[in-house]
């Protein structure tokens, strides 16, 4: 049977007001949501670049500090009684000689205005690289891991190690040294499984040394680097400059002198140096490498400050603030092309500092 509808039961839908009131409110719900999803997509890219900025830092920091701690490493060798007679250096076209040992162990050069013509690296990439305003440190040592010899060939041109752990081959620039001395000589033969060095007069100036080596010494291999900041010839996605630090390393060989570049981390923008020298009073002064008299043999100590950027903008503000870098300040450009300046961009920015102390000094302990 039909039921009667009762009067006035009619059923309604939603009004014109009431849809538009509804879509509004889930307009708003919407907006809301994109905004959350937009700030916080922002904040993980802002995490992300501080994260990338700081790992940066640390990597720097790290690389320079282990290398600049051994500089001037020869074995057991104490730095405080070497001198030109403690190395002898017999290889062909080396980049040290027996006179200049120390002094070369541990260099500084500021590129104010432009590269310094005459030192050993003229007319190499850091001379034609390295930017304006930012730092160059150069360092000489020995690998702090080397072999032992197990015993030397009787006519002393040839020396055999324990292991071949040294890791060197033909043309190689080796040390062979007790504690109280030391040969400096290239390896003229392809290093074999009997663990035999040859040093013959294909790669060096004497066949034979002028002092036996027995089972007292080791062998190390040579590291001669340089550091600075240029640009990777890269662009952010801003067009801006991408800059990164850099190592020049030789590899010189009996033939010709030469050198290595390699790109060690972007993002470094500027690199600043102090030398902590042992003045005559007994104090420490920190100076730039330019300052005159710094005596590189009296540097105990190195600070080092770099400013990192992240490759890309992801801060809502442009970056116009000053960064202070021991004795330089870098500044907001327009043309940030030297190591005193930066974009005014949208990067992330950040100063690392680090003191670091030498331990192979020939410095004596009463001074």
């Amino acid at each position: 049977m039909e039921r009667k509808r009762k009067a006035g039961s009619v059923s309604k839908g939603l009004t014109l007001v009431e849809l538009m009131v509804a879509l509004a409110i889930s307009s708003f719900l919407i907006l809301g949501i994109f905004q959350i999803y937009s700030n916080a997509r922002v904040t993980d890219k802002v995490g992300q670049a501080v994260g990338r900025v700081q790992e940066t830092g640390r990597v720097v920091l790290d690389m320079l500090s282990r290398d600049l701690r051994m500089v001037g490493y020869y074995g057991c060798i104490d730095p405080r009684t070497i001198t030109s007679q403690s190395i002898n250096v017999v290889a062909l076209n080396s980049p040290i000689t027996a006179n200049d040992i120390l002094d070369s162990s541990l260099q500084g050069f500021d590129v104010a205005s432009g590269w310094a013509v005459g030192t050993q690296f003229d007319n190499t990439d850091i001379a034609a690289d390295a930017i304006i305003g930012s730092d160059v440190v150069a360092i000489q040592r020995m690998r702090s891991s080397g072999v032992s010899v197990a015993s030397e060939d009787i006519t002393a041109t040839t020396i055999t190690l324990e292991s071949k752990a040294l890791g060197v081959q033909k043309d190689s620039l080796v040390l062979v040294a007790n504690c109280n001395g030391g040969h400096v000589f290239r390896v003229t033969n392809d290093v074999s499984e009997d663990l035999i060095l040859r040093h013959d007069e294909s790669g060096n100036t004497q066949s034979v040394f002028s002092a036996w080596y027995g089972t007292d010494a080791s062998v190390m291999g040579f590291v001669s680097s340089a550091y600075f900041v240029a640009d990777t010839g890269r662009n952010g996605a801003d067009g801006a400059d991408i800059f990164a630090l850099y190592r020049q390393y030789d590899t010189s060989t009996s033939g010709a002198a030469g050198f290595e570049v390699e790109e060690i981390v972007e993002g470094v923008e500027s690199l600043q140096i102090e030398y902590g020298e042992r003045v005559g009073d007994g104090n420490i002064r920190f100076v730039p490498a330019s300052t005159d008299g710094l005596d590189m043999l009296n540097v105990e100590s190195i600070r080092i400050a770099v400013l990192v950027s992240s490759t890309d903008n992801v801060l809502q503000a442009e970056d116009e603030l000053t960064y202070s870098l021991l004795n330089e300040s870098v500044v907001v450009s327009d043309d940030a092309s030297t190591g005193l300046t930066h974009s005014k961009d949208r990067r992330v920015r950040q100063v690392f500092r680090g003191t670091i102390n030498l331990r192979n000094r020939p410095i004596s302990k009463d001074s």
